[in-house]
């Protein structure tokens, strides 16, 4: 059974991208468990992030200079987080968006990430898969965006028995991924 597609019509609590904001950072910095993402989509848009601008510039060393700047911050970070473990879904052929954010990853997994690449043919069984973030055993985010890929909030969710069976189904995702080092120097 697919616990992704019970979100739909589970009970849950709308939250605008400020909350939502505000909820998780506040979830993060007080929380204990495993922190688990599920990201399925092949585009997102991050006008706030400079990195993003450069690339969607098309200045490609710029980009990635920006993402070394941002080493020592995400590594500050992660030593005070709860563990995360981050599930990329990734589609053929990579968007500009994917090969970009896979350098990205590469420096969260350097401060303390762990990140597995999945090939989309592996979860079209599953799809439409949402974009979840799963911060304890009560506390699941369905991460809402707009058509362009803006980030418009989430939706919270806290039947413990659906999420644990999705953090169940992401942390299954996430054990037959690929490591991400194995699959950046493959791929990229």
């Amino acid at each position: 059974m697919n616990p992704f597609a019970r979100l739909a019509a589970s009970p849950s609590h709308r939250l605008a991208k400020a909350e939502y904001d505000r909820e998780v950072e506040h979830a993060l910095m007080t929380g204990r468990a495993p922190i688990w993402k599920l990201e399925r989509a092949q585009s997102f848009l991050e006008p706030d992030v400079a990195s993003w601008r450069a690339m969607r510039a098309g200045d490609w060393r710029l980009a990635l200079s920006l993402i070394d700047d941002m080493r020592d911050g995400l590594a500050e970070l992660y030593e005070r987080i709860p563990p995360v473990h981050r599930v990329r879904v990734v589609e053929r052929p990579l968007t500009p968006y994917v090969c970009w954010e896979m350098h990205v990853l590469c420096a969260r997994e350097a401060a303390g990430e762990h990140v597995r690449v999945v090939p989309a043919d592996r979860v079209r069984h599953l799809d439409p898969l949402p974009e979840v973030l799963i911060l304890s055993a009560r506390r699941l985010y369905v991460i809402g965006y707009d058509e362009c890929g803006a980030h418009l909030g989430g939706c919270r969710h806290t039947d413990p028995t659906l999420v644990r069976a999705c953090e169940r189904a992401v942390s299954e995702l996430f054990a037959c991924g690929e490591p991400l080092g194995e699959w950046f120097a493959r791929e990229l």
